[in-house]
């Protein structure tokens, strides 16, 4: 299929800021018209793997998201916890003072 072919079809989808800056930026680095070639060109790698393929890297990737979320909820829980305590610290010492 080539670039230039007519297309008929659109396909829409949102992307975060940081997605859309590395879309803007790969498309001015390789010379494409915009990011919707460089959008097409990473579907149709993504295409070109056998569908059995497709679903293990999709979840590969949905597990480290997954994991990755997690991560982030417990280090804030634990950066909550570790203010907590240096909060009570703080009024000890400030307590043991004459």
């Amino acid at each position: 299929m080539s670039v230039f072919q007519r297309k008929s079809r659109l396909v829409s989808f949102r992307v975060s800021e940081e997605e859309y800056e590395c879309l803007r930026r790969t498309a001015a680095i390789h010379g494409v018209r915009g990011i919707s070639d460089v959008a097409r060109f990473a579907v149709r790698k993504v295409l070109a793997i056998p569908l059995e393929e497709q679903n293990g890297l999709m979840n590969q990737d949905w597990h480290v998201e997954e994991s990755v979320a997690k991560l982030t909820h417990n280090l804030e829980q634990v950066t909550h916890r570790m203010d907590e305590i240096v909060q009570r610290l703080d009024l000890l010492k400030t307590a043991e003072r004459p």
